[in-house]
């Protein structure tokens, strides 16, 4: 490219073109947007503008990073592109506009126009198209037909197909959204770990390179969804936070993941969270991603009702569903949203409208594509019948529910309400029914020990205890594993605070005086000596156990009753410390994955009384980042590139500013491949220094930056010696 940049400083932008040329068809290949993009951005953009050619190239490598930006900029270079002959990359332009519609899980009547729109284009220049291009978008007009689901022999007939045909083009990403399809497709049958096996599978196709990271969050999406519907919400938070962390905080694809965060929000009953996501998602920056934003204001707000048992609500937003013009919008992710429709229909007695619901979802899908929607749907016409006394439709509804869970070896049921689904387990009397419900209740009471065991050195694992805390992050209460809702301690305010500042003292204890001058400044030390007793008293009844120690003048927490997730983090970063030090890195990095997964935010986030925790959650955060770098090194040392960027992700989330930090990053992204996101990561660098500081990136780090664009050799050296 030193030539290339050479004829840019000469102002031969025809020359320099050429040189684009040259490579920009083989970067597109292999994904690579951001090279692409930096080509380009060197070029004048009048000059830009005046070629054609290279407006295409420029809104086909933005097409992920703005969609609803680009797709009518592609849309118009169809004609002066075919105009000129230029027919392969007219065709290049179809298939990127099929990819970008699946990526953003778009309505079926667009993906259906724009397979046709491609098929009449195949019709009419496709024997002028070269071997590679038409078969290109042959594969991902059959991905397409694959996604419209129009019948089982369709989908079973299109899969091998679609398989062989990607793996002899090399389409990684065709490959990657084959197994989502195929993911998604055991998800609607019920088969949770089938799903979750084409998942890893598309996962690795990334972790491997032969798929591009760009692709990432979309794996992470629907990864984190199936978990939501598994019950696994950890597991769903987590995917969908690494899917946030690989994305910038302006990516359209951040809605997306976001939903899922408001979704585990809902089930773990974080109200103010779901609130403040539901903000995010729907008054955000990008107004543009308005598909997306407007099926959210109607389908999101009515699961929020549901949950929080507001029937006034709930009955709103499904009339507003029903609008002329607004249920295409509820069209997204059909047929399950249909079945979730349902099923608040059914809280609100609006019968009517859930079974002529139910019926169409069952007129338009088979059992063997769709078994536990199926299910789902049969279940709760039986519910309905039942509920009208109608006790023969009810029986053979229920009948037909069983007989497609045994069938198809139904993994779970799509009822999103537990009382809903006891209610299905109980009026039908099936066995089966109720180990669904068993297996989702024992899946939802939270793990009590999150320790791990080595082969030596092992971490004290704690004992089953009556409550557990939560304090990095949210503070969060759960009792015999079962979380006090968010809206039963923000009724009881004050006790609410004391059990805060409470946990806040968890080391040393909570001095009384301390609550005296908080709480009760003005009173004389008798009526404050009072009143601190009623409310201790209050909190041992409000969670049924005597948890809380009055020692003299301080007030402890009860550690044979209590399990608090900041002792157990604290105790893995000890355990990890010992074993680096030992020199074993993989024990050491199995306790240190293990505090990096409590650490769910800062110590009692957002607590009133800041001033009083603040020494505590600064000195936990910083325990927590230097842990983050200290993982990296030994990462890169173990030669696990995944992970060291994942960690280097979280680490400059924390510490913007932190050249080590970046540089770390930088390190891993060139040994895992990724050369095109250093540019990138020394940008976003040099802006937030500039824009926060008023500084210029050092000059080590710049040195950093052309070394590996040259493809220096890296050594642990070059890493170990970095401090934060």
């Amino acid at each position: 490219m030193s030539d290339f940049k050479e004829h840019i400083n000469k102002e031969e932008y025809g020359e320099a073109e050429k040189l684009f040329l040259d490579e920009a068809d083989i970067r597109l290949a292999q994904d690579e947007f951001a090279v692409i993009l930096d080509s380009i951005k060197a070029f004048p953009e009048k000059y830009r503008r005046s070629s054609t050619v290279i407006t295409f190239y420029y809104y086909i490598s933005k097409h992920l990073q703005d969609p609803y930006g680009t797709r009518s900029k592609l849309t118009e270079l169809i004609s002066p592109l075919e105009s000129e002959k230029d027919y392969d990359r007219v065709a290049t332009i179809h298939t990127v506009l099929l990819i970008n519609y699946m990526y953003f899980h778009e309505g079926n009547d667009e993906i259906r126009g724009l397979s046709s729109t491609a098929q009449d284009f195949l019709n009419r220049s496709g024997s002028r198209l070269s071997t590679y291009q038409r078969k290109k978008l042959g594969l991902w007009m059959n991905l397409s037909y694959w996604w419209l689901r129009d019948s089982s022999e369709a989908v079973t007939d299109k899969t091998l197909e679609v398989e062989e045909a990607a793996l002899e083009l090399k389409d990684s990403a065709a490959l990657l959204i084959l197994r989502l399809f195929l993911a998604e497709q055991h998800h609607f049958n019920g088969h949770y770990k089938k799903a979750i096996s084409e998942f890893e599978k598309a996962e690795r196709l990334i972790n491997d390179r032969k798929a591009k990271p760009v692709y990432a969050p979309f794996v992470l999406y629907w990864k984190s969804l199936t978990l939501i519907y598994m019950r696994q919400f950890e597991a769903a938070l987590k995917e969908a936070e690494k899917g946030l962390a690989v994305l910038d905080e302006n990516s359209i694809f951040c809605d997306y993941l976001n939903e899922v965060l408001f979704l585990y929000n809902l089930f773990m009953h974080n109200i103010e969270a779901t609130e403040s996501l539901k903000e995010k998602i729907l008054y955000g920056p990008l107004a543009q991603n308005a598909y997306f934003r407007i099926h959210f204001i109607y389908s999101g707000q009515m699961i929020q009702s549901y949950f929080l048992g507001d029937k006034e609500k709930v009955a709103y937003y499904v009339n507003r569903i029903i609008e002329e013009g607004v249920e295409k919008y509820f069209s997204y992710y059909w047929p399950l949203k249909n079945i979730i429709f349902s099923e608040t229909n059914v809280y609100i007695e609006n019968y009517d409208i859930a079974i002529q619901t139910l019926e169409d979802v069952l007129d338009r899908i088979s059992g063997n594509m769709y078994a536990s929607l199926s299910a789902s749907a049969y279940a709760m016409l039986a519910v309905i019948h039942d509920r009208k006394k109608d006790k023969k439709t009810a029986k053979n509804h229920f009948d037909l529910m069983q007989k497609v869970l045994i069938e198809n070896d139904v993994e779970e049921l799509q009822i999103i309400d537990n009382e809903m689904l006891e209610e299905i387990a109980v009026r039908s009397g099936s066995v089966r029914v109720q180990r669904l419900l068993q297996k989702r209740l024992k899946n939802e009471s939270p793990i009590l020990s999150k320790t791990v065991e080595t082969d030596s050195d092992k971490a004290d694992l704690p004992a089953d205890h009556k409550i557990e805390i939560h304090a990095l992050g949210a503070l969060r209460i759960f009792v015999d594993g079962k979380e006090v809702p968010g809206t039963t301690l923000g009724r009881r305010k004050r006790l609410l605070d004391l059990l805060k500042l409470i946990v806040a003292f968890h080391e040393t204890g909570l001095p009384r005086g301390i609550v005296y001058d908080l709480f009760w400044e003005n009173y004389d030390q008798k009526s404050a000596s009072n009143n601190l007793n009623v409310n201790l008293y209050r909190l041992r009844k409000l969670f049924d156990t005597d948890f809380i120690s009055l020692d003299g003048d301080v007030i402890r927490l009860y550690e044979e009753v209590i399990w608090l997730d900041v002792k157990v983090f604290e105790e893995n970063l000890r355990m990890g410390k010992i074993a680096a030090r030992k020199g074993s890195p993989h024990q050491a990095l199995k306790y240190f994955h293990v505090a990096h997964e409590l650490y769910q935010g800062d110590f009692i986030e957002n607590d009133l009384y800041d001033d009083l925790i603040a020494k505590e959650r600064n000195a936990l955060k910083k325990r927590y980042v230097d842990m983050l770098f200290t993982a990296m090194k030994l990462y890169l040392d173990e030669g696990d590139h995944h992970h060291a960027l994942n960690y280097g992700q979280t680490l400059i989330r924390y510490l913007p500013y932190c050249e080590p930090a970046y540089r770390l990053l930088m390190m891993a992204c060139a040994l895992s491949g990724n050369r095109g996101e250093l540019t990138a990561l020394y940008k976003q660098l040099s802006a937030v220094l500039k824009r926060e500081l008023n500084v210029e990136a050092d000059s080590s780090t710049r040195q950093l930056l052309d070394d590996l664009q040259k493809g220096i050799i890296l050594t642990a050296a070059m890493w170990q010696k970095e401090q934060l």
